[in-house]
């Protein structure tokens, strides 16, 4: 799957779970920046979701790979008391 149509995917989980929001998609740094001013890395992410299409062999509706759907996003936001990103899960 290409970076391109796993951001597609991502972008259309989120919408479907926060209607109301909006996403924007950053291609040069491959995140996804959130209405918090927080934002998703999708390195990481996609990676995964490349790993488990080639061991999982079950398809996957919005294309060829093996998971049902895609991994849960990790998200990171600056904490207001210092510059370090806080990630969680």
């Amino acid at each position: 799957m290409t970076q391109e149509k796993f951001v597609q995917i991502v972008l259309a989980e989120l919408r479907k779970l926060d209607p109301a929001s909006q996403y924007h998609y950053n291609a040069d740094r491959f995140q996804i920046a959130r209405p918090d001013d927080g934002f998703i890395n999708l390195g990481n992410i996609y990676q995964e979701y490349c790993r488990a299409e080639k061991t999982s062999g079950t398809p996957f509706s919005g294309g060829s790979c093996g998971t049902a759907s895609p991994p849960k996003a990790t998200s990171c936001r600056r904490s207001s008391t210092t510059s370090t990103p806080t990630c969680c899960r």
